[in-house]
């Protein structure tokens, strides 16, 4: 019982130091509003194509989202040397790490129903298979927060996590769909 306390403490602080701040939310509703805005429009080919780029406009939504939050929270804690801290406390390391990055991921899940909630309006989702989308979209928020811990624990100022995010971030927009129908990708055989 104790442990879960600390989770939610750990939690809390995240969300009351980093999460829940004017700028963050914005960025976590102006940012997805602005793209999803962008690329239905962008699409030119009238309310038909919203349901093909909508996964896309998703996908990047979450991980724009994820890996922007938890790159200044992990960031910001070692510099200010609060995260050694968290480390000297008496608590399992895993359950530490999954209290840190628990925020990041709620942060992704919300993100992803900020497009939705747009294509709620324009098209019908009817042939949307909800038990596939919520666990995909929570899959695709952990895997996203994840990769963004790897690169927020190896650097020490803001600015770094964030550029080395770009090297994973801007490929991305390109690989999911919005710009080139994934089935007109090339295919890759090894050898």
């Amino acid at each position: 019982m104790k442990r879960w306390i600390a989770f939610w403490n750990i939690l809390a602080k995240d969300f009351r130091t980093y999460y829940l701040k004017p700028p963050n939310i914005s960025w976590g509703l102006i940012f997805p509003l602005a793209w999803t805005g962008m690329f239905f429009i962008k699409s030119g080919k009238g309310l038909e194509s919203i349901s093909s780029i909508l996964p896309g406009v998703i996908a990047l939504s979450i991980l724009f989202g994820t890996t922007s939050l938890l790159a200044v929270t992990v960031t910001f804690e070692k510099k200010n040397r609060s995260f050694e801290r968290l480390l000297l406390a008496p608590i399992p390391l895993e359950l530490l790490m999954l209290a840190k990055t628990s925020g990041a991921i709620l942060f992704g899940v919300v993100n992803a129903f900020v497009p939705i909630l747009m294509a709620v309006f324009l098209i019908d989702l009817g042939h949307v298979d909800w038990l596939v989308f919520v666990p995909a979209v929570f899959l695709i928020s952990v895997a996203s927060t994840f990769l963004c811990l790897f690169i927020a624990v190896a650097v020490s100022e803001v600015f770094e996590a964030q550029t080395f995010s770009n090297f994973f971030r801007f490929p991305m927009i390109f690989l999911c769909g919005l710009f080139f129908p994934i089935s007109a990708l090339p295919l890759t055989q090894c050898r």
